[in-house]
């Protein structure tokens, strides 16, 4: 990666794979983070990449649910194969995890980053905002019925000639 990632970034990419419903959820809460491409990038991957493995278990055992009333040796092939898939998505987890960690934003299979890079594009900066307090002000001191401007030349506090 050509630019210097800052170790908070790195180690906040590092846990948004083990805890991506977590990290997902603190990234777009925060308006700090969700500045930050690093953290941004990694938290999305770490979302869908939760996500896939999530509904692909689900499908899994849906499938396995419905064949094995017909088919008694599912069951076992089923033990088998949601161990090696559990392991697999253990090692793909801990190795993006470990990318995150040495700093890269690195690619995962099955279009995972190509979603990413759809919903982590970063945010531009935000406009400029008018003076909370003078808001809050006009909108406390502005009684109902009256008008937002006074239409004869007096001032904000004078009532109308």
């Amino acid at each position: 990666m050509s630019t210097q990632v800052s170790k908070e970034d790195r180690l906040l990419a590092t846990l948004s794979y083990p805890f991506w419903p977590l990290a997902f959820l603190i990234m777009n809460l925060s308006p700090v983070l969700r500045r930050q491409p690093f953290v941004r990038y990694h938290a999305f991957q770490a979302f869908f990449l939760g996500m896939s493995l999530w509904l692909g278990m689900i499908l899994l055992e849906t499938l396995v649910n419905f064949l094995g009333r017909f088919l008694w040796p599912i069951g076992l092939l089923y033990y088998l194969v949601r161990k090696a898939l559990g392991l697999g998505a253990l090692l793909i987890t801990a190795w993006s995890s470990y990318q995150a960690w040495k700093g890269e934003k690195h690619t995962l299979p099955c279009r995972i980053s190509e979603w990413t890079r759809l919903f982590a594009e970063e945010i531009p900066p935000e406009s400029p905002t008018p003076d909370s307090r003078s808001t809050t002000r006009d909108l406390v001191e502005r009684l109902p019925g009256e008008p937002s401007s006074p239409t004869n030349g007096s001032t904000p506090g004078e009532p109308p000639l």
